[in-house]
């Protein structure tokens, strides 16, 4: 069963479609990566999710219900963008009052338990105004996770965090994830991360997916290569013709800076030895993944795109 399933999801601004005829569907059980470049449309759309903000056309549904059935949003936590806390209370007395908001037993436990989950155990008592942005960011996901939600909407949760906390994020989601069955919706910029913890991702460009698909359909995608440096792209160029002719080697890229990435499985030491052969000095040979952040600027139109 999809948790999220959106069909033909559009949002205007005047005549501006920040999110375009959307197409998104997000597993139970799921981590989902959502990638895209700034102003792609991953806010807009986490906010229709969670009712901030309201479909131009199109359709929501959660749970297998619409957006706005109660009992489906009182399942969702969200974090987007602003914490939403009041700077002049701490931030054990913001969660003990949203807890009363929200109807919830025993407040004051609710609340300690919260703040130790997110390592602010220590910091419960101090004023909002005085916490960090990395501290922020933790309260906003202790608030998320108040209600003991089934869907955790997260946009840029790890902005402000040092990499400790980038670190006891991640466990956390983890173990949010695969003792307790939350299904994560979670955004970020900091793609090897979003890497050690998605099982599914959607990649948004222009306001539309541009992709969807699971972890193990990607690491189909991102191809091994032998990456060959020489000295210089011309001398690539002429290593490329080498290749052909002693080895057959037709699959392969030229890149500036003499880097040839081979794109085919080939012996490391028969291609050095067709080179220096041919009278070409070879500074490196290497195998190497392409990672997450490389296919999606491949995705995205290259680097220079991103």
């Amino acid at each position: 069963m999809d948790v999220i399933r959106t069909a033909s999801l559009c949002k205007s601004y005047g005549r501006l479609p920040a999110v375009d005829y959307l197409e998104m569907h997000v597993p139970k059980g799921a981590i989902y990566g959502f990638i895209g470049r700034n102003g792609s449309g991953k806010s807009t759309t986490l906010k229709m999710l969670c009712g901030l903000a309201y479909p131009t056309s199109g359709e929501i549904r959660l749970f297998d219900k619409p957006v706005d059935d109660d009992l489906a949003r009182r399942r969702v936590g969200a974090l987007i963008e602003e914490t939403g806390a009041y700077p002049t209370l701490s931030g054990r007395e913001n969660l003990i009052l949203k807890a009363v908001a929200m109807g919830l037993t025993d407040e004051k436990r609710r609340a300690d338990e919260m703040l130790g989950l997110v390592g602010l155990g220590t910091a419960g008592g101090k004023k909002v105004k005085k916490y960090s942005m990395g501290m922020k960011r933790r309260l906003g996901i202790a608030l998320a996770l108040l209600g003991s939600p089934d869907l955790l909407l997260l946009d840029e949760p790890l902005n402000g965090l040092d990499p400790e906390g980038i670190l006891q994020l991640r466990a956390l989601l983890l173990r949010l994830n695969r003792e307790n069955g939350v299904t994560i919706v979670v955004s970020s910029h900091i793609l090897g991360e979003l890497e050690k913890i998605s099982t599914h991702y959607g990649i948004l460009q222009n306001g539309r997916m541009a992709a969807e698909l699971s972890a193990a359909e990607l690491q189909k995608k991102c191809r091994d290569y032998l990456l060959v440096r020489v000295n210089g792209q011309e001398g690539a160029r002429r290593a490329a013709v080498v290749l052909e002719q002693a080895l057959g080697i037709r699959e392969y890229e030229v890149l500036p800076e003499g880097e040839l990435h081979i794109l085919r499985q080939a012996d490391p030491a028969a291609v050095t030895a067709a080179l220096t052969g041919a009278g070409i000095a070879v500074q490196a040979v290497s195998l190497h993944r392409q990672e997450l952040e490389d296919y999606f600027l491949d995705l995205m139109g290259g680097q220079d795109h991103a």
